[in-house]
């Protein structure tokens, strides 16, 4: 066996990939402070909402129309009975708190609406039935 010539190069072994261990913590984005415009109106929104909520009883509106998915309000850190838009994003009129365009809705329903992905799947279902 030939005999090993001596290196000059360091001997230290470093690592091929860069360890993740102990990464260093992502600066987290702040949250952005309400506009002025979405707290002046405020208080035209919480109107709104009071007449939704006395209109439904503070029932979820929903149910009749989807029976298939039983009413619920499982978060904790949101209101037990939301208010929606029936037509809101790009159909938003310039007065979007109209209380004839909003409906009462419990959480569940809230989220079965306004997700995209499920809302394809209501529409699908409800085709078959």
């Amino acid at each position: 066996m030939p005999e090993r010539i001596p290196d000059d190069r360091p001997t230290e072994v470093r690592p091929r990939f860069k360890s993740t261990a102990d990464p260093e913590p992502k600066a987290r984005k702040r949250i952005a402070p309400k506009s002025k415009r979405v707290i002046d109106r405020q208080p035209e929104r919480d109107a709104c909402r009071a007449v939704v909520l006395e209109r439904a009883d503070h029932c979820c509106q929903y149910a009749p129309i989807w029976p298939w998915l039983a009413c619920g309000s499982p978060f904790p850190d949101r209101p037990q009975v939301e208010v929606d838009e029936v037509r809101g994003g790009s159909y938003r009129a310039a007065d979007q708190y109209d209380p004839e365009w909003c409906r009462a809705t419990c959480q569940l329903h809230h989220d079965v609406k306004t997700r995209s992905k499920t809302r394809a799947l209501v529409a699908r279902i409800m085709e078959e039935t």
